[in-house]
């Protein structure tokens, strides 16, 4: 299992820690639109299956792109609605996933 972590605050830094304790999955990228608190955070848990990345998550191209470019099978988005990137929750990162793949949004959308 080969895991892109859309965020790197507050809830991805604890989703990353947990993570790093389990072995169910090979590699964890973890992306953020600020590429240093992604690339700290993989620093900062110190195992080799986990690297950061800069990432503009609110483009599907560029979701997509990152999906084909480390292989990722499995998307978790721990950046928030309706903060920052995301005026809603889009679900941009199932672009890069054949039908029957799964993708796992930490979020829901708000209620109007």
């Amino acid at each position: 299992m080969r895991i892109l972590q859309i965020g790197a605050g507050g809830v991805g830094s604890s989703a990353a820690l947990i993570a790093a304790r389990r072995d169910f999955f090979e590699h964890y990228l973890i992306a953020d639109y600020d590429g240093a608190r992604a690339t700290g955070l993989a620093a900062r848990i110190g195992d080799e299956r986990f690297a950061g990345i800069a990432l503009d998550a609110s483009s599907a191209d560029a979701v997509a792109e990152a999906c084909r470019a480390h292989g990722i099978t499995h998307v978790l988005n721990v950046a928030g609605c309706g903060t920052g990137l995301f005026a809603s929750c889009p679900a941009t990162a199932s672009v890069c996933f054949a039908p029957g793949s799964v993708t796992a949004p930490s979020t829901a959308r708000p209620r109007r």
